[in-house]
């Protein structure tokens, strides 16, 4: 979605901001979807970093209604097609890359123990933080509770995911549409990490 919005940007720069403010809100859905996956992995974590989350979400949401605010739809505005959003590829490729790397983080941390499970979860996460959430979950012992590497391997995974939309941000929308992403993505990491700070 990031890459499609900047291509949009490209193409007529008046759309920046609402391209940023669009981007983010699918941002948060990906959020949401973390969440979800994370507490289909372990409840406990999802608990303990709740606040984190929603911290972090509330920081994309409120970003994005500004940008709206600031920057209303242009009068040529057409809404592109949804009729190909859901496919069903998507799906099974996310199926797989979530159960492989379930797979592969359960072989490093039986290597490498859970320095080796957390690092594996932070590098899926630039490229895909659902299944890193599955990764960073097998750092939790049911019966324990939640250990700090757990809680701060969750902020890690989000902080690798807005250093790849960033990057991607400027390749696919120039400068204007990367800076003002990169900008609203670290207030989502900043928001996030001062609940992780307080958990």
């Amino acid at each position: 979605v990031i890459m499609d919005l900047g291509r949009k940007v490209k193409q007529n720069s008046a759309m920046t901001g609402v391209a940023c403010a669009s981007a983010l809100l699918s941002t948060l859905a990906s959020l949401i979807l973390f969440a979800l996956v994370l507490g289909a992995s372990s409840m406990p974590l999802l608990h303990a970093v709740a606040l984190p989350l929603f911290l972090g979400g509330m920081s994309l949401l409120l970003t994005a209604l500004t940008l709206f605010k600031r920057h209303p739809l242009p009068l040529n505005f057409v809404l592109t097609s949804s009729q190909r959003a859901f496919q069903l590829k998507h799906v099974l490729m996310i199926a797989f890359s979530i159960s492989s790397i379930s797979l592969i983080s359960t072989w490093i941390g039986s290597l490498y123990g859970q320095p080796g499970t957390f690092i594996s979860a932070v590098v899926v996460g630039f490229a895909e933080i659902h299944a890193a959430a599955v990764g960073i979950s097998q750092l939790v012992n049911p019966v324990e509770p939640v250990s700090p590497l757990a809680r701060w391997g969750v902020l890690a995974i989000l902080m690798a995911s807005v250093v790849s939309k960033s990057a991607l941000s400027f390749i696919s929308g120039g400068k204007s549409y990367g800076l003002q992403m990169a900008f609203a993505l670290t207030l989502f990491v900043l928001a996030a990490g001062l609940g992780t700070v307080f958990t």
